[in-house]
């Protein structure tokens, strides 16, 4: 059957990540499992996660489609609630690349609430527990047998010692047993009988009816308080085994969270019951499903108790912002001067969305702009300010920067720092952007016209080189920075507009730490 709309929605692992990608299946029908690939999950802008997924299609679907598996990548806005795909691969059932495709319009999709985006946006930006659910019920399980043993065990309960004659019950006989059990009238606690329950002393042919009993069962006695062996009476696993005698009348369990019967060892750690299975078949048509409640973010800012000296207190992902070896902005001196290659910057006229986003006028373009440098090719994901400059050189601030951020088929960041100083002629790309900030934060607009951002670029592109961090949380290391030397002219008008938004959003200057520093001739 063909691929519908809404594979949109999925994502599909980075071309060169076969040997290592980490592939978890999220939902899944007879025809297809959506799966993510966690080990792609990266940091982008602020409040913005990028990461891999796909859709592996079942024999069937392979002989119709062509391909065995579809992957795609897509940006997750953590903070509002979007994503966009941005390229799909399909592959043959030998995982080898059948086609490549763009996506020429990406433009951000709301997140439904309870559908498969949701999981996927749910999954990448809030990860969960590493432990599955057969992990977490096993040790449910255990903790719930240990606080059933009472404080000092006397021998093994079920092999007790022959009861007095008046007390004696056969475990052969369950309807002895029952009466026995009335006769007793012991107030005791009544724990739930669990599947994985398995008494020491039953045999094995008891065990083996005991994981198939059904509602209600008849609970474990447990005496009230420590008592002699003579007290204990029958074995509970041979009761459940006997299906000709009436069952007990227990008192109600209390509702448990684990599954009412455990699969076997050669089970997947992780099998779908037929109602995920039928809401992962509503998922692929598009319908609604449970609804998952997202984590939100902390708050940050450049200021105050959620500056930048207490970023890596805010958020455990964010440690790197005090831990990091390898932090930005830095003062950039003391370069070396050598041959660099040229920055092969390809830009192209495109529709782009502003966004304010309470921290910066953010510009989101189309995608097509390309940035090719040290034997990688780079796609230019988003440009921000920043008032002052947060890099300096040799000691100086310039007025603002603008900060254009790659992304490479492996998911390594590239940022692109133009440095901006008033000095009186006005930037015409910098006056589009302006044109566009929206009256609210949190709110975006669309230009009309294409955006042609190389006019954002001064005429000479030497540049300095280093390895760096992003200067918003999570602080992400292993960047590429790349700051061109000469500063692009704006008009003071220009600046005041952006300072009536953000009078000062930068990031204190982080030390160097022996980085090297290049710097083309």
């Amino acid at each position: 059957m063909p691929v519908k709309p809404l594979i949109v929605l999925l994502v599909a692992s980075w071309p060169l990540v076969g040997l290592t990608a980490n592939w978890e299946p999220l939902v899944q029908d007879r025809a297809r499992v959506v799966e993510l690939d966690r080990s792609t999950i990266l940091p982008s802008d602020p409040g913005t996660k990028v990461a891999w997924a796909r859709i592996v299609v079942s024999p069937e679907e392979q002989e119709a489609t062509g391909y065995a598996s579809v992957k795609a990548l897509n940006r997750y806005d953590c903070t509002g609630r979007t994503f966009l795909t941005t390229k799909r691969v399909y592959l043959d059932r030998d995982n080898f690349v059948l086609r490549e495709e763009r996506v020429t319009d990406p433009r951000p999709l709301p997140v439904s609430a309870g559908s498969v985006d949701e999981r996927l946006w749910r999954d990448v930006c809030q990860p969960p527990p590493v432990k599955g659910l057969r992990d977490l019920a096993a040790e449910a399980s255990a903790a719930a047998q240990a606080a059933r043993k009472p404080p000092e065990p006397p021998a093994p309960v079920l092999k007790a010692a022959t009861p007095p004659p008046d007390k004696v019950v056969k475990a052969e006989n369950g309807e002895k047993a029952e009466k026995a059990l009335k006769a007793e009238k012991v107030e005791a606690p009544q724990p739930v009988l669990r599947a994985d329950y398995r008494p020491e002393a039953a045999p094995a042919p008891a065990q083996a009816a005991a994981t198939e009993v059904p509602t209600p069962v008849a609970p474990n006695p447990v005496p009230a308080a420590p008592a002699p062996p003579p007290k204990v009476t029958v074995a509970p696993a041979k009761k459940v085994a006997d299906s000709s005698a009436a069952p007990v009348e227990p008192r109600p369990p209390k509702p448990v969270r684990h599954a009412a019967k455990p699969k076997s060892a050669e089970s997947p750690a992780w099998e779908p019951s037929p109602e995920v299975r039928e809401a992962a078949a509503r998922a692929m048509a598009g319908k609604e499903k449970v609804v998952l409640a997202p984590r939100p973010l902390p708050p940050w800012s450049y200021e105050g108790d959620t500056g930048p000296e207490h970023w890596a207190r805010l958020d455990p992902e964010w440690r790197a912002c005090a831990e990091g070896k390898r932090q930005s902005p830095i003062d950039i001196r003391d370069g070396i001067r050598v041959d660099m290659e040229p920055l092969a910057i390809d830009y192209r006229p495109s529709a782009v969305r502003v966004e304010d986003t309470g921290h910066t006028i953010q510009v989101t373009p189309a995608d097509g702009n390309v940035l090719r440098v040290m034997g990688r090719r780079f796609e230019l994901v988003g440009l921000h300010f920043h008032r002052p400059s947060e890099e300096r050189v040799e000691g100086r601030a310039f007025d603002m920067v603008a900060h254009l951020v790659h992304r490479d088929q492996d998911g390594r960041v590239g940022v692109l720092a133009v440095l901006l100083e008033a000095s009186g002629a006005g930037n015409p790309v910098i006056q589009r952007i302006w044109n566009l900030v929206p009256l609210e934060k949190k709110e975006s607009m669309v230009s009309g016209e294409a955006l042609d951002l190389v006019g954002l670029l001064p005429a000479a592109r030497s540049y300095f080189a280093y390895m760096g961090s992003l200067t918003t949380p999570p602080c992400s290391e292993d960047v590429l920075w790349m700051v061109l030397r000469e500063p692009v002219s704006i008009s003071d008008e220009q600046l005041r507009v952006f300072a009536r938004l953000y009078a000062r959003n930068i990031r204190p200057i982080q030390p160097l730490n022996g980085r090297l520093i290049k710097e083309s001739r």
